[in-house]
């Protein structure tokens, strides 16, 4: 689902105020943290560095705007 609002998120067919009414900013920053490493390793495996992509972008944006939520 984060790749998909993050492919959305990037084309600007979403407002960001509008996702994150309904996809919890924190959400993004909880999925990344349990996946992160795995997509890291597939990317260099595969030499696909493009692969989640979206994901990694919605999770930028979501630390950008909300830094406030980042776990210290």
């Amino acid at each position: 689902m984060g790749n998909t609002f993050g492919v959305i998120l990037k084309e600007g067919l979403i407002e960001p105020e509008i996702l994150y009414q309904f996809w919890l900013p924190n959400a993004n920053l909880i999925i990344w943290r349990r996946v992160e490493l795995l997509i890291k390793a597939w990317r260099e495996r595969y030499n696909e560095y493009t692969l989640w992509a979206p994901l990694e972008y919605l999770v930028e944006d979501t630390k950008r705007r909300y830094p406030e939520i980042i776990p210290g």
